[in-house]
């Protein structure tokens, strides 16, 4: 899964929200994209036991959903920030100067951490 298509097709995310009766529209596509993204920085078609990235969100995972808390585990983000990093650093090259190299990389890192509560930037 070194480059991948995310598709999310918002009329189907639009008829499941009427099927399930889940009033937040716009809330469910974002879960839906957050989680295939999930699946192109995780690296993995797997699912999980908990969160965003479980293969089926129950009608808890989706009331949660709605207060900020249906969320990846602190070992998935951690995992995308390192992917997202790999990803930064192998487009910069061996060209670019290390600083450069460094002050993007914090940007992304920082940049990935305002979506992930558990993350540490150490600043």
């Amino acid at each position: 899964m070194e480059e991948g298509d995310v598709v999310v097709l918002s009329d189907e995310v639009q008829n499941f929200a009427q099927w399930i009766r889940f009033g937040d529209t716009a809330n469910l596509l974002g879960l839906a994209m957050a989680h295939e993204m999930g699946h192109v920085l995780l690296r993995t078609l797997g699912h999980s036991g908990e969160g965003i990235m479980q293969a089926r969100w129950r009608p808890k995972d989706l009331r949660d959903s709605e207060h900020g808390l249906l969320l990846f585990t602190p070992e998935q983000g951690q995992l995308m920030r390192n992917e997202v990093a790999r990803r930064v650093l192998g487009r910069l090259g061996a060209q670019a100067p290390q600083p450069s190299r460094k002050s993007i990389l914090q940007a992304v890192i920082v940049d990935l951490c305002a979506l992930d509560r558990s993350c540490k930037t150490g600043n």
